[in-house]
């Protein structure tokens, strides 16, 4: 059976929602502005943005499993579309 949970990063004070069966899942949001934590090629975990590829001017969605390194985040990462109105 699968549960879903919601939680605030105590690093980054933002909230993250995930889905555990047999693994956790995690869905965080990122507003603009905000940096996505990245696991560094020492294994720390970066939160101040330095080693965030993601474009942080947009508002972002990325899907996961724990903290991923550079590459992973780029290549996960989702943008929100703004639909232009006249």
């Amino acid at each position: 059976m699968s549960s879903f949970f919601g939680k605030k990063n105590s690093d980054t004070g933002l909230i993250r929602l995930g889905l555990k069966e047999k693994e956790e899942v995690i869905i965080a949001i990122y507003p603009r502005g905000s940096a996505i934590p990245v696991r560094t090629a020492q294994g720390e975990v970066d939160y101040t943005g330095e080693s965030d590829p993601t474009d942080m001017e947009q508002d972002r969605l990325i899907v996961g499993q724990g903290y991923l390194n550079a590459q992973q985040t780029e290549q996960k990462v989702f943008y929100r579309q703004m639909e232009e109105t006249i």
